[in-house]
């Protein structure tokens, strides 16, 4: 930053004030004070700037650490060409994920989607209120053959948010620090998409690291679905689901299933309705319906049966520790959908550069509502866990909503 902020092009406009608001006494407003102001703005500005340098300084060596380089605009000149060999963008699922102090959640999340989506590309970037980073987790999947990219937040925040948008702390409320929170993830969102687009990628999943993408098998309290018409099961394709104990992915099973839709690239590309499971998948962002699963151990349950192979234990695991959820296809605890976008079917200008939200990322083909449950390929289980970790991250959100028990449905 200047010396001084007026150099910025502030002398400009008190220029174009004094014409403006005819100012013919002659009286400059700088000295009413402007000047002043304008100069103690400028040190202000200088101030959080260096806060902002030195944490990124720290953050940039933690990640050469582990043999990872932080991506910044200045990278972005890079030429973008598909992907050919076997980790590729286009035979696997990618995904955008920012964390917050996520290290305990990270590692189950990962090992999970890299065998189920299967997941082989991923752009991370870090909140800047997380107090731990995952460099070392990540490096494990690295040497796996995940593709795994680290973005600094000026990769998708402007100069101006970078100053807005930092660190929440004491002096600022709730509120606040959740706008904050939902601008940093919003331009993320359609950042990453941008850059899947440029990569020659195909299906990017949005989710949180809380938020696992699953089959959505069929259970007893399904909400009922009425039959099709000329006798049509509507949701015979569900009933093909795999269990996950197949060596099948959630990639093969959507492929498949796209191919049984008759010319699907010359449907409507906005869901216009949620009637059928075809209409579900025609379009490049597919909605998906999630569950909330609570805090009530089912390990402490008289019926519970371990599910963890040998030598594991279900406790070291989210998915498995927590079975009780919300009521299915209940828009109540469950609330709006994430997605799964097809981004060789979206323009760079559909994508933009600010989403509406993670639930609608691309505004003229996503809907902002749930599916119909029952109509619904794949489903997000997202785990609450329990009130210690809900409460370890320092989320933004957190003061503005309740660690529920959730225990209606098992």
């Amino acid at each position: 930053p200047p010396h001084d902020a007026v150099s910025w092009g502030l002398d400009g406009f008190l220029n174009k004030y004094n014409h403006e608001s005819n100012n013919t006494s002659g009286v400059d407003p700088k000295s009413y004070g402007v000047q002043y102001y304008l100069q103690s703005w400028g040190q202000n500005f200088r101030a959080k700037v260096k806060v902002i340098v030195d944490d990124q300084l720290k953050y940039v060596e933690s990640a050469k650490a582990y043999g990872f380089t932080v991506r910044f605009p200045s990278d972005d000149k890079i030429e973008y060409s598909p992907v050919n060999n076997s980790n590729s963008t286009i035979n696997s699922i990618s995904a955008c994920i920012l964390v917050n102090d996520e290290n305990p959640r990270l590692p189950e999340w990962l090992a999970y989607h890299y065998q189920i989506l299967p997941l082989r590309s991923l752009v991370v970037t870090i909140d800047p209120n997380s107090r731990y980073h995952p460099f070392e987790i990540l490096s494990r999947w690295r040497s796996m053959g995940m593709d795994i990219e680290i973005w600094d937040q000026s990769v998708y925040l402007a100069t101006v948010h970078l100053r807005t948008h930092g660190k929440c702390d004491a002096t600022i409320s709730a509120k606040k620090c959740h706008w904050k929170h939902r601008t940093r993830q919003t331009r993320f969102i359609s950042r990453c998409l941008l850059e899947y687009k440029k990569r020659g990628g195909k299906w990017v999943l949005l989710t949180d690291v809380d938020e696992y993408l699953v089959f959505n098998q069929i259970h007893d309290d399904d909400p009922a679905v009425k039959n099709g018409g000329n006798g049509v099961d509507p949701i015979a394709p569900r009933r093909r689901l795999p269990s996950l104990q197949r060596d099948i992915t959630i990639l093969d099973v959507l492929e498949k299933e796209l191919r049984q839709i008759p010319k699907h690239d010359n449907l409507p590309t906005k869901l216009k309705d949620s009637s059928s499971m075809s209409s579900l998948l025609s379009g490049p962002c597919i909605p998906i319906p999630r569950i909330l699963f609570g805090s009530r151990e089912s390990t402490l349950d008289s019926s519970w049966t371990p599910m963890a192979p040998h030598p594991f234990n279900d406790e070291d695991f989210v998915t498995l520790r927590y079975r009780w959820h919300t009521e299915r296809g209940a828009f109540n605890g469950n609330k709006y959908p994430k997605t799964l976008i097809d981004v060789t079917r979206v323009s760079e200008e559909d994508i933009g550069i600010k989403a509406p939200s993670i639930h609608n990322p691309i505004e003229k083909y996503c809907i902002p509502d749930p599916p119909h449950y029952s109509l619904s390929l794949f489903r997000v289980n997202h785990y609450l866990d329990s009130a210690e970790a809900f409460y370890y991250r320092t989320d933004a959100r957190i003061d503005m909503r309740e660690c529920e028990e959730v225990m209606p449905q098992k």
